[in-house]
């Protein structure tokens, strides 16, 4: 229902004790050459607080106001460090970093002329000392992404944030909570099932228990690539220390670790893999599939880097892309390519925690088949990795030098990369022709069958959690015989129920589209109606070159809570069921909204009538308010507003 567009607008006051953050946005540019700088370092000096800049060079850093008179750290490997007082920076910065080139001569006088292999050895020895490793029980908190492409096209994205309690961050972690999903999304066309794996892996917990950890890689060197013959490429600065790159290359692989020049520390481990596609042999994780093709990475960069955080050394900031391809041998060609990255950002630390949540998240469990609700005000000052912007195309190659930082051969990357947008829930931002885009507009049989009268909605507002739930009551008459019709509703939001006249009709969804069964059948002519109920996080409006419509969720000038929805682009299906087609207007719509009685709800139409109740929201059988004290929820009163989009008496213009 395109053509409907109703304003809810909120404000209000409310009493909420919460942690107060400082909001920091950036860009980081290379200061010779004003290119982005990506996965550049950006955290608080001596404190858990951190983020890592995204491939653009661009960054979000919510810091507790409580650390305004501490320093914000940017850092990255080859660059001098910047430095500032959070409470002397505006809220948005430019940065631009110094290079800090070292002649290799230098080595000469700092080193006692170690070769690489000896460096290599201290570096071995130290992991396997423990020294410099916390030596008392953790948490860390982070945050985990997981993106999926087949064919070059969006098909998966993961992001949660995480706890990982352990006592040895040089071992196999063993305790892992899942806090909070914000984005679970797959089309069923993920690279687990591109290479032939019937279950999905658990991408999580391979990148935490793979390069993360020293020791055990230290304990296998002489098994893995780290026993390759070393060679001292260069010296430079990681985080203001002196650093050897150490390094052994070729033009299919590159392995470097950046070792402390005084102490001997591993501060980071990079391997990138990479084959033609043709030249099967050389595939990393290769595999023949039930087809007879060769299937394989011709691909893989791993990245792993660790930060010293009160004087012990813990990860930082893990990457990884994997780029698949199957060949047939028989034609020589290509059959199909998909892509799987995921970065994980430790960004606090916690010694001697009380272990709340154990998750025993098992090798073949992939996190991306989960569906899990969505907690904006948990995600609201939580310290992630910034997507990509939608309006950045790499094709005119102003992020030449990012690349060289992240391929071999750049060239052969600009424009896979230029197609990387960020999924939002339901992926209506993706600017790729979808299945979503058929099912949004194509008039089918199930939505051409009915002409909708009235809708009479019932919604519950809670701007504190964003979140809305609702009833709504569609009335309509038959225009074709039919077992089953069709609604839209946002594919993440829930759907309690749907009845008629009291009893409950089954349901299936796809994607957005919510097709009901209706068992003995719909006449032509016969006037119905259904009530659906509902629940979750609404569509959030986005603006640019393409808007989608839903819920903003915003402050007024006095910063109290303001709210409206806003359905262009996508219709009123972000916010609630509807038959969302151009074809098909309402009559009338009734309109019911409750809402903190220090709330104003404003909506089209005429008023008619307010009503104070003296019990919390819980019209639907939901708390829609778990995190407020028990106590507000009593004190506070709630006002019901109940006005029609037209008055039924008139003719529908």
């Amino acid at each position: 229902m395109k053509g409907f567009l109703v304003a809810l607008c909120i404000s209000c006051s409310l009493l909420v004790q919460a942690q107060q953050y400082l909001v920091i946005e950036g860009q980081i540019w290379d200061g010779t050459t004003s290119s982005p700088l990506p996965f550049c370092s950006v955290f608080i000096k001596g404190k858990e607080v951190g983020t890592v800049a995204n491939f653009e060079g661009r960054f979000k850093i919510n810091i507790p106001e409580s650390m305004q008179s501490d320093t914000l750290v940017i850092s990255h490997v080859g660059y001098k460090n910047y430095y500032a007082i959070v409470g002397e920076l505006s809220e948005e910065i430019t940065v631009k970093l110094e290079e800090a080139p070292i002649d290799l001569d230098v080595i000469q006088v700092t080193t006692d002329r170690l070769s690489a292999q000896e460096i290599f050895g201290k570096a071995i020895d130290k992991i396997n000392s423990g020294k410099g490793y916390p030596e008392q029980d953790f948490r860390m908190d982070g945050f985990f992404r997981e993106q999926h492409r087949s064919e070059g096209v969006p098909t998966g994205v993961l992001e949660c944030a995480i706890s990982v309690f352990d006592d040895d961050v040089t071992t196999k972690f063993k305790d892992i909570a899942i806090n909070q999903f914000r984005k679970v999304y797959d089309r069923k066309q993920n690279t687990d099932q591109f290479i032939d794996t019937k279950e999905g892996h658990n991408h999580l917990l391979l990148l935490l228990n793979g390069g993360i950890n020293l020791i055990p890689l230290a304990r296998r060197y002489k098994s893995s690539v780290w026993k390759l013959p070393l060679e001292i490429k260069e010296l430079t600065y990681y985080n203001d220390r002196m650093v050897y790159v150490l390094a052994n290359e070729n033009e299919r692989r590159k392995l470097q670790l950046y070792v402390d020049v005084d102490d001997f520390t591993v501060y980071k481990n990079e391997l990138i893999l990479e084959a033609k596609d043709s030249d099967y042999e050389s595939y990393a994780w290769r595999k023949m599939n039930s087809k007879g093709e060769e299937c394989g990475a011709v691909y893989d960069h791993q990245s792993y880097e660790y930060r010293s955080i009160n004087g012990k050394l813990f990860p930082y900031y893990s990457f990884r892309r994997m780029d698949f391809s199957c060949f047939d041998p028989q034609q020589e060609a290509i059959i199909a390519t998909a892509q799987l990255k995921k970065e994980l950002l430790v960004n606090h630390v916690t010694y001697n925690p009380v272990v709340t949540a154990k998750d025993k998240l098992r090798k073949k469990q992939g996190l991306i088949n989960r569906k899990e609700p969505y907690d904006s005000v948990f995600w609201k000052h939580f310290n992630d990795i910034r997507e990509i912007d939608l309006d950045v195309t790499l094709y005119k190659g102003q992020h030449a030098n990012a690349m060289q930082n992240m391929t071999i051969n750049p060239a052969a990357t600009v424009k896979e990369e230029s197609m990387e947008q960020p999924l939002q829930i339901g992926d209506h931002a993706a600017r790729i022709f979808t299945r979503a885009d058929t099912l949004y507009g194509t008039l089918t049989p199930d939505l051409d069958c009915y002409d909708v009268h009235h809708y009479e909605l019932d919604l519950e507002i809670d701007p504190i959690q964003e979140v809305i739930a609702g009833e709504v009551i569609m009335s309509f008459q038959v225009l074709k015989g039919t077992h089953e019709i069709r609604l839209d509703l946002l594919e993440h939001m829930t759907i309690d129920e749907i009845t008629k006249e009291g009893k409950q009709l089954p349901f299936r969804r796809d994607l957005d589209a919510v097709y009901v069964s209706i068992e003995e059948g719909l006449l032509p002519r016969g006037n119905y109606s259904i009530k659906v109920r509902y629940n979750g996080h609404p569509l959030e409006t986005t603006f640019g070159d393409q808007w989608t419509g839903g819920f903003m969720w915003s402050q007024d000038i006095e910063g109290n809570p303001f709210s409206q929805t806003l359905c262009q682009g996508n219709g009123a299906k972000g916010w609630f069921p509807v038959k969302n087609h151009l074809s098909d207007e309402p009559d009338s719509i009734d309109i019911k909204v409750t809402v903190p009685s220090n709330l104003v709800a404003v909506a089209n139409g005429q008023l008619v009538k307010k009503k104070y109740l003296q019990t919390p929201i819980n019209i639907i059988g939901k708390r829609l308010i778990p995190s407020i004290p028990m106590t507000l929820l009593f004190i506070w009163d709630y006002m019901k507003i109940r006005t029609p989009l037209f008055n039924p008496s008139q003719e529908k213009p």
